[in-house]
């Protein structure tokens, strides 16, 4: 699921990205590797960090949605 144009590069969407471990969502760019732990904190560049070995898989829209974060989609990847 994608949302917002990235900050860092204005390259690709960031896209909510699940940690495999804790099932925490985060935000990633696929172009750049920038990721930030919260929507909110996107306007925020201390909080951007770059960790290219993070075990990450794609949440189901059930998981985004028990975080809270449906408000946040603005699209997906095959509607591109």
């Amino acid at each position: 699921f994608k949302t917002v144009l990235c900050p860092r590069c204005n390259e690709d969407y960031l896209l909510i990205t699940q940690y495999a471990d804790t099932k925490e969502l985060y935000l990633s760019c696929s172009e750049c590797e920038a990721s930030w732990r919260h929507p909110e904190d996107i306007n925020d560049s201390s909080k951007m960090f770059v960790d290219p070995d993070i075990d990450a898989t794609d949440p189901t829209l059930a998981d985004i949605k028990a975080f809270g974060w449906e408000r946040y989609i603005s699209g997906t990847l095959e509607s591109q």
